[in-house]
């Protein structure tokens, strides 16, 4: 029975991997390519930190530095599947193997890395342990089955518009961009590109559901789909709040400007 038990379970955190590297004849035949893949994202993470971040970017932004790069990292990785899911037939688009496991990886690596080198707040706690740990670790089990989907999410919902965020959030703290104008971007890429992406998403989600064409449980397959969806139009409703919030306190603290200067010219 325990020996069922822990069968049934390396079967499921150790599923035939993706890349030859790690296949029968590869370098790292052997070797779990999840795991792998992600302390090699770690090690990258370390090393960049220590001989560039650290030394050229402001402190308080450097979380977001590496933010960026693990993003572009993660965007590149996941294009290919972003483009099967604009171009293929609706109904297959989340079935069948990811096109590599680097994104997945990478998303996991920058998290984990934020565990290990930052203090946390409790948003990012909630963040880390909800979103990223189950959407990262359901993304193993169902590589080669429903990988696309993850994949997918992942350019959408961590690579492309979160590192133009992050990527912004240095610009100010380095003096290139102002607070206003990073507010600004910020909402128009959540609005315009993270929310509506995952919309996408659920409805891709569910037609290849529907089609019987995914190896997902419905419950699993439920779960990620509302996890996307919800952190899509989160962040989105975040981020014009305090695009809004931010103008307001401009308007206000012009208005009072001019208000003062009136008054000394009387």
């Amino acid at each position: 029975m325990i020996g069922d038990i822990f069968s049934w379970v390396h079967k499921t955190l150790s599923p035939a991997p993706l890349s030859p590297l790690f296949q029968e004849g590869g370098r790292f035949y052997g070797f779990n390519e999840d795991l792998t893949l992600t302390a090699f994202g770690l090690i990258g993470l370390f090393v960049v930190d220590n001989l560039i971040v650290k030394r050229f970017i402001q402190p308080k932004v450097r979380y977001f530095a590496l933010h960026t790069i693990a993003n572009a990292v993660t965007a590149i990785a996941a294009f290919p599947d972003v483009v099967k899911g604009f171009t293929a037939d609706p109904r297959d688009t989340f079935s069948g193997p990811a096109h590599t496991m680097v994104a997945n990886s990478m998303v996991a690596a920058i998290h984990i890395y934020h565990c290990l080198a930052f203090n946390l707040r409790r948003e990012d706690i909630v963040h880390h342990a909800v979103f990223v740990t189950i959407l990262c670790g359901l993304a193993v089990p169902l590589k080669q089955g429903d990988g696309i989907g993850n994949t997918f999410g992942c350019f959408f919902l961590s690579g492309l518009p979160g590192g133009l965020i992050y990527f912004n959030l240095c610009l100010v703290a380095h003096g290139y961009m102002s607070k206003m104008t990073e507010k600004k971007l910020s909402a128009a890429i959540n609005v315009w590109l993270r929310g509506p992406s995952m919309v996408v998403y659920t409805f891709l989600g569910w037609s290849t559901w529907m089609a019987g064409r995914t190896t997902i449980h419905p419950i699993f397959a439920l779960l990620c789909v509302l996890l996307h969806f919800t952190n899509g139009q989160y962040y989105a409703q975040q981020s014009v709040e305090s695009f809004a919030v931010q103008k307001e306190r401009l308007r206000a603290e012009k208005a009072a400007g001019t208000s003062d200067n009136t008054k000394k010219d009387e």
